[in-house]
């Protein structure tokens, strides 16, 4: 088992404020008492509650994003290391030596594990295109260790083996030669395991104060900090103000941006004729996820949302719904960008049952939705048009997701 230790000071205090979040939708807010396998103990200023782990959505920590001198503890972040179990730290500064390594975090402390547990460690800020690239890199089928090189605005890679990392060079092997390699020349590397070991899915998402994203098999709160497992084996005991977030959402929740509708029996057409496939216009027509129409972000009553769909008059799209699930939420109305303009009809049906009806303008508020799908195997949204046609029908479900 990978072991690895936060060597911190822990301060007993008592946890900061939070929100409790809830399958059946409800929040409640307060501070956390108990955290453990059997229970979850809430105390709120109507007396303490208690729910079982399997009803707790996620936990939202208040008044722990930022560090003792106000600014965000993220900012002084140099360096990212992905672990092999899909875990990401953040720290200042990287290095290893025999095969094992030490990452200091941006208060200080040091993490030290074997670099048979690490995956990737970046150098540097990932820029959009940079993403792309280091995506492409990733998916690739490699057999060594690589060294990713930054020129300008592109990144490359040479394989070879990662010996020892210093605050100043990286010693690698190439061709059987050791070559020092400064820092400064490079935007990360990856380490090469030939055997990835089939692990248990994570019960929850754990992010840091520093911006550090844990795949946890378990968390649990101690009287003087927290004790996390992630899915890979590794323990760290951490202070009861470095948490901003528990998302035990997986396996609870799939965004419906995240699956894929029924393509031979959704459709999209425009107000006059069909779409020819594969034609421009289809594109045009055809909803976007995650985004609107007309700008990179679903907006509703000015409130962005990161996850949703984008759909325009008229369309129509068919799911089949995971088994399990027993509520659609969501939030449903015109796209901000359009205005007062946009008139649609819509309707939402389980199966052969109509779920929701209404007819929707962009004066119309955002209306949130809560329906039961319990049971509910074939999901079917049609946006159709109004009295005007299809002039600025542009309608978005932000936050549109299926819950158990």
């Amino acid at each position: 088992m990978w072991a690895l230790v936060l060597l911190t000071q822990l301060v007993a205090a008592a946890p900061p404020e939070a929100e409790l979040h809830l399958l059946s939708g409800e929040t409640l807010y307060g501070r956390l008492s108990e955290l453990s396998r059997e229970r979850t103990v809430f105390a709120t200023k109507d007396g303490p509650k208690t729910v079982r782990p399997d009803d707790v959505l996620q936990l939202t920590f208040h008044g722990t994003a930022k560090g003792a001198n106000g600014t965000t503890k993220a900012a002084g972040n140099k360096v990212w290391v992905t672990l092999a179990d899909g875990s990401t730290l953040v720290g200042s500064e990287y290095t290893s030596a025999d095969g094992q390594a030490n990452l200091v975090t941006s208060d200080g402390a040091t993490i030290g594990m074997a670099t048979s547990a690490i995956a990737v460690v970046r150098l540097r800020a990932l820029t959009e295109a940079a993403a792309e690239q280091w995506a492409t890199i990733l998916e690739g089928e490699h057999a060594s260790d690589l060294l990713v090189v930054r020129k300008d605005d592109s990144i490359d890679f040479l394989e070879g083996v990662i010996r020892d990392v210093d605050a100043e060079k990286i010693q690698f092997e190439l061709d059987g030669e050791v070559l020092p390699v400064k820092r400064t020349k490079l935007d990360g590397f990856v380490y090469y395991h030939a055997d990835r070991p089939d692990l248990p899915a994570p019960t929850c998402r754990v992010t840091t104060t520093d911006g550090a994203q844990l795949a946890a098999r378990s968390v649990m709160l101690g009287d003087e900090g927290w004790q996390v497992t992630t899915r890979g084996g590794m323990e760290l005991s951490l202070p009861l103000t470095a948490l901003a977030r528990l998302d035990y959402s997986q396996g609870k929740v799939v965004y419906l941006s995240d699956l894929d509708w029924d393509a031979k029996r959704s459709r999209f057409e425009p107000y006059f004729g069909a779409l020819a496939p594969e034609s421009a216009l289809e594109q045009f027509y055809t909803p976007r996820r995650d985004r609107g129409f007309e700008t990179q972000q679903l907006m509703l009553g000015r409130t962005p949302f990161a996850k949703g769909l984008a759909l325009r008059s008229r369309t129509e799209l068919v799911y089949r719904l995971p088994d399990g699930f027993r509520r659609l939420t969501a939030v449903i109305g015109i796209d901000d960008a359009v205005g007062d303009a946009g008139d649609v009809h819509v309707v939402i049906r389980g199966g052969d049952r109509v779920l929701y009806e209404a007819d929707l303008t962009g004066s119309t508020a955002p209306v949130p939705l809560d329906l039961d799908v319990q049971g509910v195997r074939e999901l079917t949204l049609l946006v159709d048009f109004g009295k005007d046609g299809d002039v600025s029908d542009y309608v978005n479900l932000g936050d549109a997701k299926v819950i158990k």
